[in-house]
């Protein structure tokens, strides 16, 4: 499911023209398709546990403090 949800926002971004702007955004896609491929091949509930408390951080402070920076 959250690859579904990363790949529907890169075709939202490209469509808009966006992908590279800011220029960490490619970089801030593949850590977060990382993290969702390592829960997949490693099932075990330490690494699922860390990447949902990763994953859940990240994108908080994407939508907190970058946006909000990128914003202004």
């Amino acid at each position: 499911m959250m690859l579904a949800v990363i790949a529907m926002d890169v075709c939202e971004i490209t469509i808009r023209g966006e992908l590279l702007d800011p220029w960490y955004t490619p970089i801030f896609i593949a850590f977060l398709t990382g993290l969702v491929i390592l829960s997949l091949v490693i099932p075990k509930p330490l690494i699922l546990r860390a990447c949902g408390w990763i994953l859940f951080l990240s994108i908080l402070s994407w939508s907190a403090i970058v946006r909000s920076v990128l914003v202004s």
